[in-house]
């Protein structure tokens, strides 16, 4: 008798934001704030993802709601799915964040696991504009 493993994964070509700026454009929602791990997990894009609720201190585009709860957006198809770019979760810090973020079905989360989360620069000046052009 033969048996199979049948293994179901999701796989995402993320964007590759060449500048802050384009990330910015292209988020739903962006704010500065500092991140705090809540000890669950969310299920995102088929991978369990801490969840972290985020003290907001600014929103520079978009509504954030008043309790604002996201999950690191995960690599896919790239060896263990729940690894992070350079195996560090970008939310797993004290430092003050901008999070560029969009929203999907299981919660707000970064927009790729590369660019959607910047420490803020040691002078405060944001790399980007945030107002229409």
């Amino acid at each position: 008798m033969l048996t199979a493993c049948v293994r179901s994964e999701i796989c995402v070509l993320w964007v590759d934001y060449e500048t802050p700026q384009q990330a910015y454009d292209d988020a739903t929602l962006v704010v500065v704030g500092t991140a705090e791990p809540t000890g669950s997990t969310r299920d995102v894009l088929g991978v369990s993802m801490p969840v972290y609720v985020i003290d907001v201190a600014e929103t520079l585009k978009g509504e954030a709601p008043d309790a604002l709860e996201i999950t690191p957006t995960p690599l896919t198809c790239m060896g263990d799915a729940s690894e992070f770019p350079d195996g560090v979760d970008p939310l797993a810090t004290d430092d003050d964040l901008v999070l560029f973020l969009d929203r999907d079905d299981t919660g707000w989360r970064p927009i790729t696991p590369y660019d959607g989360v910047l420490s803020v620069p040691a002078d405060g000046v944001l790399p980007f504009e945030t107002t229409d052009r």
